[in-house]
């Protein structure tokens, strides 16, 4: 992922209901970080790579078991709330999602098992990174890997 940009309007706050009802292009995509939309560049070739061979090896070694990796984009609403008032999406470049109740439709309705991003070392701290501290992520040693 490239650097994100800030939506125009950051005097408003969004929840998951209102990025439901975005005219998005084909391509464009956008993270809420407490509400506020940030726009996402398109990935670099380097950083399509890396994460097309994670997902290979990870999913190779999940064939068989309960949990999915699932590569972006795919939507992860991390304090999911059924009346879609969460304000918190993020789309990692791979999810690894065990617990079957959380793969829905839509995306993975509150925080994967596991996920990863690919931040390269020349960008500075990524937006997401320095506004948002995520919290209650479970051990992988807990997952039944």
């Amino acid at each position: 992922m490239g650097n994100a940009l800030r939506k125009e309007d950051v005097e408003v706050t969004y929840t998951y209901a209102d990025y439901k009802e975005w005219e998005l292009k084909e391509g464009e995509r956008y993270e809420l970080i407490h509400g506020v939309a940030y726009a996402m560049s398109a990935p670099s070739t380097y950083n399509q790579l890396i994460a097309g061979e994670m997902f290979r090896q990870i999913a190779n070694y999940l064939a068989g078991k309960p949990c999915k990796v699932i590569p972006a984009p795919y939507d992860v609403r991390l304090f999911y709330e059924e009346d879609e008032s969460d304000s918190e999406l993020v789309q990692p470049d791979i999810s690894v999602i065990c617990d079957k109740e959380k793969r829905g439709p839509e995306g993975c309705q509150g925080p994967p098992t596991w996920w990863w991003r690919y931040s390269p070392r020349r960008t500075p701290q990524s937006t997401w990174k320095k506004n948002f501290t995520f919290t209650g992520m479970p051990a992988l040693g807990n997952t039944g890997w």
